[in-house]
């Protein structure tokens, strides 16, 4: 139907070259996507080799924990 439609609008003498013209520009938009796609795994792949993930497998000091414990209030004694 689209077909159809474009004969009647462009004219059997237009058509081909319209039809080529199409053909060129999704020939280059798959080569352009593929460009980037390539792009993106080859970044990914650099990038995971370069510096180690967070929360690997080194073990963390636990400064934290005592800071924690010194700033919690401490329970009241009873004195009366």
């Amino acid at each position: 139907m689209l077909a159809a439609v474009a004969l009647i609008v462009f004219g059997p003498q237009k058509l081909p070259e319209i039809a080529r013209s199409l053909g060129r520009f999704m020939s280059e938009m798959r080569r352009m996507a593929s460009e980037v796609r390539s792009e993106f795994s080859l970044g990914l792949d650099d990038d995971s080799d370069d510096e180690p993930a967070p929360g690997g497998d080194e073990p963390v000091a636990d400064e934290d924990s005592s800071a924690i414990e010194d700033a919690a209030p401490k329970p009241r004694s009873e004195e009366s």
